[in-house]
């Protein structure tokens, strides 16, 4: 008897355990890279335009990290290593100008790391551009981790 309970346990746990994993693997399924993008090669000619915007004093190779985000969503999270600036990215269209939003960030939609990230959430308080170290950290995470590294040389 007491065998049997222990087996039916077991057999419960490797159940339990094969759906968590089936789920988290379809999860990650759903996910969809910006270089399967329509715009892509927009997207990247875009950046260069960044470079030139925000740090053209930064010469050499430039590397962006963009999350990997669900079908049909409207954005994503990038991550410019050298400049350590960070978009809540739009993705943009098939055509060149659908990518021009990188250029010109609504409020909240570029953080400096250096100046807009505090430690905690209460330091953030009703603050709409800053954020708490947890949350840059997990989506840089996602980001560097779990994303695309696009690399860029400018000049």
């Amino acid at each position: 008897m007491q065998g049997t309970k222990q087996l039916t346990y077991i057999t419960l746990i490797v159940i339990l355990l094969t759906m968590f994993t089936a789920q988290a693997h379809s999860e990650d399924k759903e996910l969809t890279s910006i270089t399967d993008n329509p715009g892509f090669n927009y997207f990247k000619s875009t950046l260069l335009h960044v470079i030139e915007q925000r740090r053209p004093e930064l010469s050499g190779q430039h590397h962006f990290y963009v999350a990997h985000y669900r079908e049909g969503s409207e954005y994503t999270y990038m991550f410019w290593q050298e400049a350590r600036l960070f978009w809540v990215l739009h993705l943009g269209t098939p055509e060149e100008y659908g990518w021009m939003s990188m250029l010109l960030p609504s409020s909240g939609e570029l953080l400096h790391i250096d100046k807009d990230v505090v430690a905690t959430q209460e330091e953030v308080g009703t603050s709409t551009y800053m954020v708490s170290q947890q949350w840059i950290n997990d989506k840089i995470f996602k980001c560097v981790v779990d994303g695309d590294l696009i690399t860029v040389t400018y000049p």
